[in-house]
């Protein structure tokens, strides 16, 4: 559907383009041009797609968890819906979308040092490398040191520190 949502533009932008004096052949050309450089374009964007067994497979499995980080804009709509549901009256629906949110950016930061860890290892110990492991370690070191995280969370909804 993307693709030919793209056609269409394109072709209703070359014949709107067209003059008295353009042929065409020149337009279909043209049209058929920025199709393929609009179809590389967006393929340039996705990084392309992770192969199983290429070489580069591994680096790339981390490169995409590391994208599934939360963004600026993510975490700033996030904080707007925690406010607005507080405003509404709901902290408890609030509580629960901040704890599944840090759930999430947890467990998304822990597998991208897991996967880097396990990357650049020659030995993968199955007791010491697993997701669990890391979020845990994560968590601790993250208590340790006041890190509460991303500035999207509101310290009311928090559960209390025990400590």
């Amino acid at each position: 559907m993307d693709v030919e949502d793209d056609s269409v533009s394109e072709t209703s932008t070359s014949f709107s383009e067209m003059s008295a004096y353009t042929t065409r052949e020149s337009s279909a050309s043209v049209m058929s041009s920025n199709a393929s450089k609009s179809r590389a374009a967006r393929r340039q964007k996705k990084g392309g797609k992770i192969r199983a067994g290429s070489p580069g497979e591994e680096m790339a499995l981390v490169e995409h968890l590391r994208g599934m980080a939360l963004t600026g804009g993510a975490q700033n709509e996030l904080k707007s819906l925690l406010v607005a549901l507080i405003q509404l009256g709901k902290a408890e629906t609030a509580r629960r979308v901040q704890e599944a949110a840090d759930s999430f950016e947890v467990s998304q930061r822990a597998a991208v040092k897991l996967a880097e860890d396990t990357v650049s290892s020659d030995r993968v110990e199955e007791r010491a490398h697993t997701l669990e492991r890391y979020v845990r370690m994560l968590r601790d070191r993250e208590s340790g040191h006041g890190e509460a995280g991303g500035t999207w969370r509101i310290n009311a909804l928090s559960p209390p520190v025990t400590g």
